[in-house]
């Protein structure tokens, strides 16, 4: 009988130990779908001075409303520069203190933070190109009927043309916009009889 509860005590304590490693290699395996996402691929493409204009870009209302991305970033970045050795459940409790682990909030906020970082890129690229600034910001000008304002625009986007050494698809079309609002805009302003030849 004794043999008998020592056995079963025995099983016990095996059932427990292999729950424990089954759970050991969920979390292990969680742990590596971080490292290897798409999301840390792309944090480990940006060099140092991006990943600290990403910071100020991630920390700014009104590029990002989150206080939960906001240190979910700032816990990755504590993996700088090499992204590894991520603890999820170390993440989540962080972030959520008062919940039970869950693997699903970690990869929404994986998500989140895909696309935060994903139009990162994309108004890096949009402060690039000058003339459609210049163009949005007439558009808006315009919209608003802005007129002084649409004036002084107008004569720093020209400037700003005839200082572009390189011409290619995309500033042609900036420049045909250009010409277009400036000529709608004029006319505009003349059927109302208050026509600015500073647009001429």
């Amino acid at each position: 009988e004794s043999f008998s509860r020592l056995s079963k005590g025995g099983i016990a304590i095996l059932l427990d130990s292999v729950q424990k490693i089954r759970y050991f290699r969920v979390i292990c395996r969680m742990n590596m779908e971080l490292e290897d996402s798409k999301l840390i691929v792309l944090l480990k493409a940006l060099d140092k001075t991006e990943l600290g204009k990403l910071e100020n870009y991630v920390i700014s209302p009104f590029f990002n409303t989150s206080k939960q991305l906001i240190t979910f970033f700032k816990m990755l970045m504590k993996k700088y520069p090499h992204f590894k050795s991520f603890d999820k459940e170390l993440i989540f409790k962080r972030i959520y203190p008062k919940e039970k682990f869950k693997d699903k909030k970690i990869r929404d906020l994986q998500s989140r933070m895909l696309g935060l970082v994903e139009d990162f890129l994309a108004q890096i690229e949009f402060m690039k190109q000058g003339l459609l600034m210049d163009r949005l910001t007439l558009q808006q000008l315009s919209e608003r009927d802005l007129e002084r304002h649409f004036s002084d625009k107008v004569k720093e986007a020209g400037k700003r043309m005839d200082g572009e050494k390189t011409i290619n698809s995309m500033n042609l079309f900036s420049r045909y916009s250009f010409f277009k609002q400036k000529r709608m805009y004029t006319q505009k302003f003349k059927a109302l009889g208050k026509r600015n030849e500073n647009y001429d």
